[in-house]
């Protein structure tokens, strides 16, 4: 090879090596070291199950979180239950997320990583309560993306910096949110949610209109005194079942406020909902509420349907067999036995139904709810949003031949 070769491959490779120096120089520091050992966010002896307290405080808000008695509350709304699914969630992810990476010299530039709270900037933290230890503090920052242009490693999701307690600054690669420390966010938005299957009737006692929806099927609906000239819209009849069997709310009210205070009174809109298997569930609506909700408080009773006799079990086989054309002897023998397992499912029924008047009046009726305006509106409907003129049936065409 000549000289002036060997020139021109040693000026090539000398640029190539300056082009990697300074593309080396232009990577911005992640924390992240590939050889660096993989750990555990929590430390190896904690156990979430312990966990009997959680405090999430933020830049703006505190909500405490206990448990009770088994069963979550969120103390800021009057020890109503907690939606414990969310959090639950959160903590089985930061407890069994594995790939962690220690950030070296975190800890002197927190403000970087979104974990202090001088900072002036938005932040978040977690304190988890035990019995049998010290409470456990995680810091939630920044979120972290990785630059796939760049990154030699494997991982491609993105992550989020934490700290626990005073220790190393944390880069967790797995799908941890800041959790909003708003109180409202916090508890069970959903307070009822009845079969649909199981709704037989919607009673309506309102200032402007009173009326009953009978439910047919999920989605057959009739109204009780519907008029020759009339039909059902189906539309804002299932919209009023389904904001009864699925009410929800946004926050519980002070109990310490009288009935006066929240607008109950004697003449206040009362709506019904009966079921299949006997439950009743009432909902009374108050006043408005500061933020544009309504107050609605709810009971509950129950009203065992009748059960199976043997006429009407007779009476079904007999329709069911009709081609079959049984003989009497053979007819008797199903009746028996039909009517032996329809009072089974009888009494079964009615059990599980008084179980769940006991829950529903434990969990729901010493509460006040505020619920959206959305729904307010749905259960207030009048009477002449659920029907319409009967359309004509057109006449038919006469033969002139």
């Amino acid at each position: 090879m000549s000289r002036k070769s060997l020139v021109v491959m040693g000026l090539v490779l000398a640029l190539l090596v300056a082009a990697l120096l300074v593309e080396k120089g232009r990577r911005l520091p992640t924390g992240r070291k590939p050889a660096a050992a993989k750990i555990r966010p929590l430390p190896q002896d904690f156990d979430i199950n312990a966990v009997t307290g959680i405090v999430l405080a933020s830049s703006s808000s505190t909500t405490h979180v206990d448990r009770v008695d088994g069963s979550w509350r969120v103390r800021e709304m009057y020890g109503y239950y907690a939606d414990f699914d969310r959090l639950s969630s959160f903590l089985r992810t930061l407890a069994f997320a594995e790939s962690a990476q220690i950030v070296h010299g975190g800890t002197d530039r927190l403000a970087d990583f979104g974990l202090s709270c001088e900072s002036g900037k938005p932040w978040g933290r977690v304190t988890l309560a035990c019995e049998s230890r010290p409470p456990l503090s995680i810091m939630i920052g920044d979120p972290w993306f990785p630059d796939l242009s760049r990154q030699t490693f494997t991982a491609t999701s993105g992550g989020r910096y934490i700290r626990v307690g005073d220790g190393p600054v944390l880069l967790v690669i797995a799908n941890l949110y800041p959790l909003p420390a708003d109180p409202k966010t916090w508890i069970r938005k959903r307070i009822l949610n009845v079969d649909p299957a199981a709704v037989q009737r919607v009673e309506v006692k309102n200032t402007n209109s009173t009326y009953t929806l009978i439910v047919n099927s999920p989605t057959e609906y009739t109204l009780a005194d519907l008029g020759d000239g009339e039909e059902i819209d189906r539309g804002p009849a299932n919209r009023l079942k389904r904001a009864l069997q699925f009410l929800r709310c946004l926050a519980i009210a002070d109990p310490e406020k009288t009935d006066a205070d929240l607008g109950f009174s004697t003449n206040s809109p009362l709506f019904t909902l009966t079921t299949t298997n006997g439950l009743v569930y009432r909902v009374t609506l108050g006043a408005k509420d500061a933020s544009g909700g309504y107050y609605a408080r709810l009971s509950f009773d129950f009203a065992a349907p009748p059960p199976p006799d043997e006429n009407s079990v007779r009476a079904q086989l007999t329709a069911s067999s009709a081609d079959s054309a049984p003989t009497e002897t053979n007819l008797e023998g199903r009746v028996e036995q039909e009517l032996a397992r329809q009072r089974e499912a009888y009494e079964q029924m009615i059990d599980e139904a008084r179980r769940e008047l006991e829950r529903l009046r434990r969990e729901l009726s010493e509460w006040t709810f505020v619920i959206p305006l959305y729904d307010y509106e749905t259960l207030t409907l009048p009477r002449s949003k659920l029907v319409k003129p009967k359309e004509k049936k057109p006449s038919p065409a006469k033969n002139t031949s």
